[in-house]
C-alpha cells in the first residue's frame, strides 16, 4: 500500500476557516431575514388593525346617525374607500363626532328636525 500524501497544514487551516466563516455568514443571514419578516408581519397586524379600526368608527357612525343625519358622512369614509394612516386625522374625526353630537346640530336639511337657526349659531361661534 502508498502511503499517503501528506496535506499542507496552510490548506487545511484554509478549509476549516472558510468552513467556519460559512457557518458564521449562515446564522447571520438566516436571523436577518426572520428578523425581517417579523418586522412585515408586525406592519401587517398594524394595518389590518388600522382598517378594522376605520371599518368601525364608520359603522358605528352609519349605525348611530339618525334617518336625516346630524353629520353627512363623506362618500370615501362611507363606502370604506379611505383608510386612516394619520393618527391625527382619525382623533380629529372621532372628537369631530363626539362634539357634533353633544351639541345636538343637525346638517341635513331634508331633516324634519333641521333647525337652520340653530346651525347658523353654530357656524357662528365656531368660525
Amino acid at each position: 500500500m502508498s502511503a499517503r500524501a501528506a496535506v499542507n497544514p496552510v490548506r487545511n487551516v484554509a478549509r476549516w476557516s472558510a468552513l467556519a466563516a460559512g457557518l458564521a455568514y449562515g446564522y447571520v443571514h438566516h436571523n436577518t431575514l426572520a428578523a425581517q419578516e417579523h418586522n412585515r408581519a408586525e406592519q401587517k397586524k398594524v394595518e389590518n388593525r388600522d382598517h378594522l379600526i376605520a371599518k368601525a368608527k364608520a359603522e358605528w357612525a352609519k349605525m348611530n346617525t339618525p334617518s336625516g343625519g346630524l353629520l353627512k358622512i363623506p362618500q370615501a369614509i362611507a363606502s370604506k374607500q379611505l383608510m386612516f394612516n394619520d393618527k391625527f386625522l382619525e382623533i380629529l374625526f372621532a372628537n369631530t363626532l363626539e362634539l357634533i353630537w353633544l351639541l345636538g346640530v343637525i346638517t341635513d336639511p331634508e331633516n324634519p328636525n333641521f333647525d337652520l337657526e340653530k346651525l347658523l349659531i353654530h357656524l357662528s361661534e365656531t368660525a
